[in-house]
């Protein structure tokens, strides 16, 4: 008979409020809410399976995957909110925060359900967070306690209003605000008695928090700023704790895996063709010996884990075939040898170690049209060293580079499935994280209904009579030509101009009104996200510009009376974006990876593809180093090929050192774990006895890593739950089911944060942290 599992759990606490505020007498805490948020969204949803686009939806979407929080998605552009959406049949509540991302500006219509928001609220007792100018709705304005104005750039510092607040007490200096872009701007909000101020700049508010009933613990958080910017980008580190705290707060307690001061190593490309064939990437597959010395030893020394990304397929122009890699053994046009069998079989000596673990960069790493010739050309399969092979576009796999053209869906799936299959046959398991070769994707956009196509319209009045402008959208060296207008001879403009149908939704920054010859003369924006389905714009002169607009637009001297641009959908147009459906991150899912790793990174499920935009992909390892030395809740990836350990055989523990000298305690995760966190659940529910317990949810296939092996799990709780639980700082008792009961020691004082680590949990897990005595 097998011996049950036992589940050892190890606590280690952080103090994280203040001391004084920690030894406050202790009151009954409020109750807990069930573990569950719903996200209120727009038509920014767009398919409602891939979000990959910018803003606070998919990053707060990704946020709540990255701490284990499950949720549901209501998006308002397609569906009705009933009492049902809230509660069950029963009248309880089905979630334990709505996280409110819409627009009224992105529904095609009417919202008339705001009051079916109150209730939820304020009877079925669901707490609230909401971001930015995202507050157009009255009665999650009034649920908050603020109300909107217009938007301001911010040039004062950052400053505390309520240091002592459980949200606010983030552990880290307020930085200054040239640092951090999210809050470089905001709406302008003025603020209920009933709300608290919790940090501002100058005037204007940037978070506040309201306690909606105290019995119940039904709260409301509203953090302002830049809703874009606030959660993934340049210095974001920030809006992303205080939102992890203010859902512990809102909720009373949350369970995740904390990722913070940790590395992904992924390294690229062993057992590929490319270094056989192609001029300037060709060096030797990396044989047994170094990896050995040059992977494995800095490895161990660091406690480090590498995801090394294979290729099992080799092209071979002799036989016009793929062949094993694992079985490659030759000598390689350029006259080098390609021992790919030894590579593979010094990789398999190395997962064995444990410190490296095989992931899938494709089947060939090769378009998977090698057969048809180019025009005035051959096929690749015919090539030379001087004719097709040097062409560096035949080396991509999901998208056929060399053609610019978008690889069919169920070519993909094959090349797919045909890698998984392969690696785990030359390794004995199945990959559950895949990189593209050359990160090159087919169908990463979205298409729009043509019904959607409509009109913008522009006014000047006080222009040069008869000048003529070319309109422009857009930002950077992205720019959409909207066509021209012409003033009649008293100076006015009032013309229509044709847009795409994606143009509601994917336009941002600035319209501006050119001379061909004297540049940009008067501008509107910018549109720092959609612009929406009814939209007006002020067109500005020189005049009515900031000192870096006119740095940016330098030649604007003409002069503008007044200026507008206004756009609307017409009602019964709208229809939601789809993918085309060769969309590799979609077949990566279909196939059955359950990440995908490129100059960002994706979790993948059978129908959602959600990419973690705050998890810093880097190709250098000082890029890595520097968002080590910041707080980011998120692990940093390295990405790297065999090549830099071939050609600098220190790389690996030269980047190991650097890390190290940051001065953090540096963790590093595999893909695989990350993976594995990424679909576990965790919740937390109120004990009878007044404590709390504690379940996590591995059922999910990726999850099998974390069932066998000891899972690391934060828990932080309000700070008046926690109290409870430490109480005089006797013992709190911890039980496992079905493993036997076993004490826990607490620290004396009142903690927040509580460390945790499990081991033999099987599908779930469950333990109960018992109020103190």
């Amino acid at each position: 008979m097998q011996p049950m599992p036992k589940l050892a759990i190890v606590l280690a606490l952080l103090l994280v409020a203040t001391l004084a505020r920690a030894q406050e007498p202790a009151q009954i805490p409020p109750p807990l809410k069930i573990t569950r948020a719903l996200v209120i969204a727009d038509s920014r949803a767009r398919d409602g399976q891939v979000f990959r686009s910018p803003g606070e939806l998919r990053d707060s979407i990704a946020l709540l995957t990255l701490w284990q929080i499950p949720f549901d998605i209501v998006r308002l552009d397609t569906q009705t909110l009933q009492k049902s959406t809230f509660v069950d049949r029963e009248g309880r509540a089905r979630y334990g925060v709505i996280l409110w991302t819409a627009r009224h500006d992105l529904l095609p219509h009417e919202f008339k359900d705001g009051e079916i928001i109150r209730d939820a609220v304020e009877k079925s007792h669901i707490s609230l967070i909401a971001f930015g100018d995202r507050i157009d709705n009255p009665q999650v304005q009034a649920l908050l306690g603020v109300h909107p104005g217009e938007w301001h750039q911010l040039d004062a510092s950052l400053e505390l209003s309520a240091a002592d607040h459980f949200i606010t007490c983030v552990g880290h200096p307020v930085p200054e605000l040239p640092d951090l872009p999210c809050f470089q701007g905001t709406t302008k909000v003025d603020v209920d008695p009933t709300a608290e101020v919790l940090l501002q700049a100058g005037p204007f508010p940037l978070l506040t928090a309201r306690t909606i009933d105290t019995a119940t613990g039904t709260r409301a958080v509203w953090i302002g700023g830049d809703a874009v910017r606030l959660l993934s980008g340049a210095q974001s580190d920030l809006g992303i704790r205080l939102l992890q705290r203010s859902l512990a707060w809102t909720l009373g307690a949350i369970v995740y895996h904390d990722f913070d001061d940790s590395v992904l190593l992924r390294m690229d490309d062993p057992g590929t063709a490319q270094s056989s064939y192609l001029q300037g990437w060709n060096y030797p597959n990396l044989t047994p010996e170094q990896i050995t010395r040059d992977i494995l030893a800095p490895l161990r020394r660091h406690s480090a884990r590498l995801s090394a990304f294979c290729c099992p397929g080799y092209a071979d122009p002799n036989t016009k075939s793929i062949l094993h890699a694992s079985e490659v053994d030759r000598v390689d046009v350029f006259g080098m040898r390609q021992n790919v069998r030894a590579t593979f079989a010094g990789l398999r000596d190395a997962e064995k170690t444990g410190l490296i673990e095989i992931q899938s960069h494709g089947w060939t790493h090769m378009d998977p049209d090698l057969e048809t010739p180019i025009p005035g050309s051959t096929n690749w399969w015919s090539g030379t060293v001087d004719g097709e092979w040097k062409e560096d576009r035949w080396y991509r796999e999901f998208y056929d580079l060399r053609r610019d053209i978008p690889v069919p869906a169920q070519i993909q799936s094959d090349h797919l499935k045909k890698s998984l299959d392969w690696l785990e046959n030359d390794f004995g398991h199945r990959p559950v994280a895949f990189c593209p070769p050359g990160h090159a994707v087919s169908g990463d956009f979205f298409e729009y209904d043509p019904v959607m196509a409509g009109t913008i319209h522009v006014d000047l009045a006080g222009v040069k009579p008869g000048a003529t402008y070319q309109v422009l959208f857009g930002e950077d060296e992205d720019w959409t030509d909207l066509g021209r207008v012409s003033a009649n001879e008293r100076g006015i403009v009032d013309a229509e101009l044709p847009i795409p149908p994606g143009f509601w939704l994917d336009a941002t920054g600035y319209l501006t009104i050119n001379k061909e010859s004297g540049g940009t003369q008067f501008v509107a924006g910018p549109v720092r996200d959609s612009l929406g389905f009814d939209f007006s714009l002020p067109i500005r002169s020189s005049v009515g510009m900031n000192s870096d607009e006119k740095e940016l637009f330098p030649k604007a001297v003409d002069v503008l009376t007044e200026g507008k641009v206004t756009g609307r959908l017409e009602p019964g147009r709208y229809r939601p974006a789809k993918r085309p459906p060769e969309c590799t991150y979609m077949a990566a899912a279909r196939a059955g990876a359950g990440l995908l790793l490129d100059t960002s990174c994706h979790l993948l499920d059978k129908d959602r593809v959600i990419t973690l935009k705050m998890l810093a992909s880097e190709g250098f390892p000082e890029d890595v180093a520097r968002a080590l030395a910041r707080w980011s809740g998120m692990p940093a990836v390295l990405r790297f090929h065999d090549k830099d350990i071939d050609e600098n055989p220190r790389y690996l523990a030269d980047a190991l050192n650097q890390f190290d000298a940051t001065g953090k305690t540096v963790s590093y995760v595999g893909a695989e774990e990350l993976s594995a966190y990424c679909h576990a659940h965790a919740a937390v529910r109120a004990a009878d006895d007044g404590g709390i317990q504690i379940s996590l949810d591995y059922h999910s296939p990726f999850c099998a890593m974390l069932r066998g092996r000891p899972s690391r799990w934060t828990l932080l709780a309000d700070e008046e739950i926690a109290a409870r639980l430490a109480g005089d700082g006797g013992g709190c008792l911890a039980k496992g089911e079905p493993s036997p009961t076993q004490m826990v020691t607490v620290h004396p004082e009142a903690p927040t944060l509580v460390h945790l680590t499990i081991t033999g949990a099987g599908d779930t897990a469950m333990l109960n942290l018992h109020a103190a005595q």
